[in-house]
């Protein structure tokens, strides 16, 4: 049975629970305007985090849902967060294709909506390490 170092039972459901999936795609399948749905998945957010003692984890989904996880989350602690982005991409376009919620254009909204205290995005993009990777081998080829 897999263990954390604190000894403590990965299938322990205070330790570690899924709570299943928010069907983003089937809601917007049935029509639901992107307003409407941004505020399902904020309060779908707030029903898991009234279970105590919760440390939420989200896994999947693309980028779009980033603003209604962290506008939920800023909501339920009372306050704007500190947040570490890692990304191909900054993901601040205004709207991208004329959607407001798009996956390019979540950090706006988060920002626009004072749900980050700080924001620090560290964009990485495979290109850059192509290229890092191409004058390394360079390098060392001309070396030997």
């Amino acid at each position: 049975m897999p263990q954390l170092k604190k000894g403590k039972e990965l299938n322990d459901p205070w330790v570690l629970t899924d709570v299943g999936d928010v069907p983003v795609q089937e809601i917007r399948d049935c029509g639901v305007d992107d307003d409407r749905l941004m505020n399902i998945i904020s309060e779908s957010v707030k029903l898991v985090m009234e279970e105590a003692p919760v440390r939420l984890l989200v896994l999947g989904g693309d980028h779009s849902i980033s603003f209604p996880l962290v506008r939920a989350v800023s909501k339920k602690i009372g306050g704007p967060l500190d947040i570490l982005h890692l990304d191909a991409h900054p993901d601040i376009y205004h709207a991208f294709e004329g959607n407001k919620y798009s996956h390019a254009s979540s950090f706006a909204r988060i920002m626009e909506g004072g749900y980050a205290r700080r924001l620090l995005q560290l964009v990485c993009d495979l290109l850059i390490v192509k290229v890092v990777n191409k004058a390394r081998d360079s390098v060392c080829s001309n070396m030997k």
